[in-house]
């Protein structure tokens, strides 16, 4: 007698998906070989096929796209501002005389537009610098910063990947010795048993100590990833870089130690309000003031806005599709 399985999909193990029986009904000899019968048959086969072959096709994607992006981001310009490209560069942004002043480079032999830094490691003036990463060795700028966050998102994609498959394959080490997860827990009151659970556990690292090592660095990879992607996507939605943001928090250390100062010229003298802080132990690294302007000091670090905001939409319109 031929049997017509139900099935549904309980839990992965590893690499493979388990398909449990829910009720098995005799069928007729008669029904098994129609061509509905048949057909029935293939399509069970088909999907328990492509279930099993699901984890494996995810981690192909995540890898891939991993690679995408950090190759991307190692490739990709960061923003080199050039003597072709530097009209373009002057034309972004203005300075904002808190953060950016107009300053020559004699390296690069021109003057710095708003929001570029010269990178001493790369020897170049970089448009829009973030930091210069050490996984990469480049710098990250206005062109290449998004490829870095794709990087950093589907690493913590695959390390959590990893991680769960890993974990789904150890149970099943400790099934097939005879300790299912039906011998430490209990579906019904829902009760973990600690001292079973670690018996296993250290049963499972006994033999198979590569897989919990591996899962251990998998699972470190995941909070490390995390931090430095919500970080990230603060600044992204800030509309500020690394570099901007860590000097504004000097500056705002400046206020609380009353160091900062509004400097005004006279009205009708052409030049602009800006700010500097005035150090009264290192007079040599100040900023030059004439006598003739007026000096207010900054008493609340929220008295000095951030000039290159645009709004979160149009922050991160600049990080996906940027204007240089």
């Amino acid at each position: 007698m031929e049997y017509f399985e139900s099935v549904f999909l309980c839990s992965n193990l590893g690499s493979e998906y388990i398909i449990f029986s829910v009720s098995r009904v005799p069928v007729a000899d008669y029904w098994s070989n129609t061509t509905l019968g048949r057909w029935n048959k293939a399509v069970l086969r088909g999907v328990s096929a492509k279930i099993r072959s699901r984890p494996q096709t995810l981690a192909i994607i995540g890898v891939s796209l991993n690679v995408f992006f950090y190759v991307m981001t190692y490739f990709s310009d960061p923003g080199i501002i050039t003597k072709e490209n530097y009209k373009k560069a002057m034309e972004l942004y203005e300075y904002d005389n808190v953060l950016y002043f107009p300053r020559y480079c004699k390296v690069c032999e021109i003057t710095c537009p708003p929001r570029s830094y010269h990178c001493n490691m790369c020897n170049h003036c970089i448009m829009g610098y973030d930091h210069h990463c050490i996984l990469t060795h480049k710098c990250i700028g206005i062109r290449n910063e998004r490829y870095l966050y794709g990087f950093c998102l589907t690493f913590i994609m695959i390390c959590f990947m990893g991680f769960s498959f890993n974990f789904a394959t150890m149970m099943k080490f400790a099934t097939n010795e005879g300790f299912p997860p039906s011998y430490y827990y209990d579906s019904e009151t829902k009760h973990f048993n600690i001292s079973k659970g670690f018996y296993v556990t250290m049963g499972v690292f006994s033999k198979h100590p590569s897989e919990w090592i591996l899962n251990f660095i998998l699972l470190f990879g995941v909070p490390v990833g995390g931090i430095f992607i919500i970080f990230q996507s603060y600044l992204h939605l800030a509309g500020i870089t690394t570099y901007e943001h860590y000097r504004r928090v000097k500056l705002r250390n400046d206020v609380k130690e009353k160091r900062v100062y509004f400097v005004i010229p006279p009205e009708g003298s052409g030049k602009k309000k800006f700010v500097t802080t005035i150090d009264p132990n290192k007079p040599d690294e100040n900023m030059p003031i004439d006598d003739d302007c007026k000096k207010v000091l900054v008493n609340y670090a929220d008295q000095i806005p951030f000039a290159y905001d645009a709004g979160y939409l149009k922050n991160v319109k600049k990080v996906a599709f940027p204007p240089f």
